[in-house]
């Protein structure tokens, strides 16, 4: 399992295993950087005493190397949890939890429309 998010202008890719690697954490009107966990699954989360529900910096996720990432729309969120030492991220079986707000205020800057850009042909460009 594997999980995409934006850093800096790069993507940092976050692994099943808690590496301690930086991850944001939406609170608020601002993205707090916290610790990298791992994942959990969902049964096993809710029974940890002090857990506290969050909205992590997710973009994409997949499964495998050779699968392709499934990004997240605009106004889609991955569920993680904030526990002592860090965050882990929420799953439901195979796919991790998601929630969906509204589209119109993405926290990640994420666009809702992908705008069409009108092709120039070769002709019309200059060299």
């Amino acid at each position: 399992m594997e999980f995409r998010r934006r850093h800096n202008c790069y993507f940092a890719c976050l692994g099943a295993a808690g590496t301690g690697d930086p991850i944001g954490v939406l609170s608020g009107r601002e993205i707090e950087i916290d610790r990298w966990r791992g994942i959990c699954d969902r049964s096993v989360i809710l029974g940890v005493p002090g857990m506290e529900p969050v909205l992590l910096d997710i973009q994409a996720w997949r499964v495998t190397l050779l699968d392709p990432y499934h990004w997240l729309p605009a106004g889609c969120y991955m569920v993680g949890a904030r526990v002592s030492g860090g965050v882990v991220g929420v799953m439901s079986g195979a796919k991790p939890l998601l929630k969906s707000k509204s589209e119109d205020d993405d926290r990640l800057g994420r666009k809702t429309t992908q705008e069409q850009e009108e092709e120039i042909p070769l002709y019309g460009k200059t060299l």
